[in-house]
């Protein structure tokens, strides 16, 4: 999961990017944002549980509306999120330098054998077949839980799983980070 102050800071940089602005102004629930602490203090609410997804919206000058959505994000950027995930994925360090030859799907496939990730689904109340496993992982990164944490493999050292989870997660935060910054689907 992002945490908040780190979001912040993306997204000051993002502005800078995209608008050439320096220095931001800020309203939320329609009303100016003063002081740098309530601008923390609604990011952070509106990422409790990493559930919630905040964005921006471009006015006019400086300004910038912030909008919030808890506990669940709009429907179409949360298939937005999968779609990226999966993109990312495919494209992604993990996926080139596997040792062990994963492909996408090998990888889908080690995760839907695991017993503990199984269950886990279970108690979601999936479906669970392997045409939606996909779709069930994604929906669960996307409420800030972490694939990693479901991943064994007796056969991958503990280096290989402190190196290769550390890929993974770099590639889930990066998705997540232009998943919420998306003009598009403000």
């Amino acid at each position: 999961m992002i945490l908040y102050y780190e979001w912040l800071s993306y997204l000051k940089k993002e502005i800078k990017r995209k608008f050439n602005i320096e220095n931001p102004t800020f309203y939320a629930n329609k009303k100016l944002v003063k002081e740098e602490e309530e601008l923390h203090q609604f990011v952070k609410e509106n990422f409790i549980m990493g559930s919630t997804c905040v964005k921006y919206r471009y006015l006019e000058g400086n300004n910038f509306e912030l909008k919030g959505f808890y506990p669940d994000p709009p429907e179409k950027l949360v298939d937005k999120i999968i779609n990226d995930f999966l993109d990312s994925l495919e494209k992604s360090n993990l996926v080139k330098k596997f040792e062990l030859g994963y492909t996408v799907i090998n990888y889908y496939e080690a995760l839907y054998n695991n017993a503990e990730l199984k269950e886990t689904l279970d108690i979601a109340g999936s479906v669970y077949d392997e045409s939606e496993i996909k779709i069930e992982l994604t929906w669960l990164i996307s409420r800030g839980h972490s694939i990693i944490t479901f991943f064994k493999d007796p056969t991958i050292t503990d280096t290989d799983i402190t190196y290769h989870l550390k890929v993974e997660l770099d590639t889930i935060e990066n998705m997540l980070k232009s998943g919420y910054l998306t003009l598009e689907y403000l």
